[in-house]
């Protein structure tokens, strides 16, 4: 059986959840662009719908 995760960003209530396999296992406050939503490139705007985690920065940085 396959694990399924996945994250979701809550516009509305300024709030990142991570889901595995349908079960919310973590959440925390974000805060998303205040150019509001929207598509076009370089707006500074939050794009909406699923997207892919490309590349991870900073992954093999030490804590302060």
């Amino acid at each position: 059986m396959t694990t399924h995760y996945y994250a979701e960003v809550s516009v509305a209530h300024q709030m990142l959840s991570l889901w595995c396999d349908q079960q919310k296992i973590w959440q925390c406050p974000v805060s998303t662009a205040k150019n509001g939503i929207g598509f076009q490139k370089n707006s500074g705007k939050t794009p909406l719908g699923r997207h892919y985690v490309r590349a991870r920065i900073g992954h093999d940085l030490s804590p302060l």
